[in-house]
């Protein structure tokens, strides 16, 4: 608490302690499932995760299981976390119920993107409530993607490049 002074950190610290006696853990992403199945999908900060969680849940089917962070129990399962999500400019809302408010601010700041100097403007996020959207199941996730950017396309890495990418996103993101 005293190196990052906040109380969200103070509380962050707390729910990892908590999560930990449990035999769980709580990692930075998202998560979707199907009855045969799930995906968490992680990443670094404005890749796209919860763009592409929303239209895995639009597009594809899948239920939406949350953002930001998942909560891994020991047995392998994904907890839903049901929370706001934040939705950058970037992110594809689909068919998320919301105020034309709140709607019209993202598009606002969607086109301030294009407008050199507006960078602040369109660099905040908005807090998206998705309670119904989300469904509160767990799943067993059997399929873990990494987003990151590039041009080399996808490309598998192996489990322990993996755990890796997910403890240091997991550990950089100071939001959960």
């Amino acid at each position: 608490y005293h190196k990052r002074g906040s109380i969200g950190s103070l509380f962050r610290s707390l729910l990892v302690a908590e999560l930990h006696a449990r035999d769980c853990t709580l990692i930075h992403g998202g998560c979707v499932s199907r009855p045969d199945g799930g995906a968490v999908i992680t990443g670094w900060d404005d890749m796209g995760k919860t763009s592409t969680c929303l239209s895995m849940h639009e597009r594809a089917r899948f239920s939406f299981m949350g953002d930001d962070a998942v909560v891994l129990g020991a047995d392998g399962r994904a907890h839903a976390w049901d929370s706001l999500v934040g939705i950058s400019p970037y992110t594809s809302t689909g068919n998320i119920p919301m105020s034309l408010k709140k709607r019209a601010r993202i598009l606002i700041k969607r086109a301030a993107k294009a407008v050199p100097g507006l960078g602040v403007l369109h660099s905040s996020r908005e807090q998206i409530d998705v309670t119904d959207v989300i469904d509160p199941q767990r799943c067993q996730p059997e399929t873990v993607f990494f987003l990151e950017g590039g041009d080399d396309g996808p490309q598998e890495i192996t489990t322990a490049e993996g755990a890796r990418r997910l403890v240091e996103t997991s550990n950089a993101d100071k939001s959960l």
